[in-house]
């Protein structure tokens, strides 16, 4: 069948296709291609790149602000020595997660979620008893995460973008800011597993959702690609009990465990 392109008015031709329109149908077939890295079947095989051979940690939040994600990937990532020495790769997991978000401050700028790619090499308690009251708001992590903070480097310090989050503090949800925290259920597994409904004030990142391979960590940097494996908390309050948090367990699989149990810690931020 022939492809008409034009009809004729009186004597005068007429568009009926909008070149615009075919040429943002090519882009998006190109996109969808065997070559995208957005298909889940290459983010699993994806290494990423280390930005930090291109950008400062300035120069990408500038990248970043001005809506440029060209050449940037999900999995493509930092590695960051914080002043202790410590040594943590961070991926790009999320483009403009949490566009719009927000209660009395909304995140309008474009933005990158960060998350490690391991664990940190030191383990911590959700809490120093098997309690979740008050959840996330009311454990050790938030204070213990704000310790972490300090002991980024002062360039990385500059560019991480403090947020709202809207946590699930165990039968109710509460709007905080923070500039590092730990990751939700939902944010992880896309989807409630043993937390309640008030884990829906988080998105889903997409790094994690296609594929198991950065919810398996290990502890310390580079570990999980060695075969090493370690159960690490999530922000989400269990539903069924008083005395646990989520998890991610050390298959990649969703578990819950009592709060005084000491695991793997990976701080998110938002550049």
């Amino acid at each position: 069948m022939s492809d008409i392109k034009t009809l004729d008015f009186g004597g005068t031709p007429r568009d009926i296709k909008d070149a615009l329109a075919r040429e943002q149908i090519a882009a998006m077939q190109q996109k969808l291609s065997g070559d995208s890295l957005y298909l889940h079947k290459l983010l699993a095989k994806y290494n990423g790149k280390n930005l930090g051979d291109t950008y400062t940690p300035a120069a990408f939040q500038a990248k970043l602000i001005n809506g440029d994600f060209t050449g940037l990937e999900l999995g493509d990532y930092f590695d960051i020595t914080l002043t202790t020495g410590e040594k943590m790769r961070y991926a790009i997991s999320g483009f403009n997660t949490y566009l719009n978000f927000g209660d009395t401050e909304i995140l309008t700028a474009n933005h990158a979620i960060m998350t490690p790619v391991d664990c940190m090499a030191a383990t911590a308690k959700m809490n120093e008893t098997d309690t979740n009251t008050g959840g996330y708001a009311g454990s050790l992590m938030p204070a213990y995460l704000e310790g972490v903070l300090a002991t980024f480097p002062a360039e990385w310090r500059a560019v991480m973008r403090p947020i709202r989050r809207l946590e699930n503090n165990k039968g109710t949800w509460t709007w905080a800011t923070r500039t590092l925290f730990l990751l939700s259920e939902i944010e992880v597994h896309g989807h409630i597993v043993w937390a309640d409904q008030h884990d829906g004030g988080t998105r889903p990142l997409p790094l994690y959702q296609f594929s198991s391979r950065y919810r398996v960590k290990g502890l310390g940097y580079g570990s999980s690609a060695k075969g090493g494996r370690a159960n690490w908390w999530l922000a989400s309050p269990n539903e069924a009990n008083t005395t646990g948090f989520c998890s991610v367990g050390d298959c990649g699989e969703s578990g819950h465990w009592g709060a005084s149990n000491s695991f793997g810690v990976v701080p998110g931020f938002c550049v």
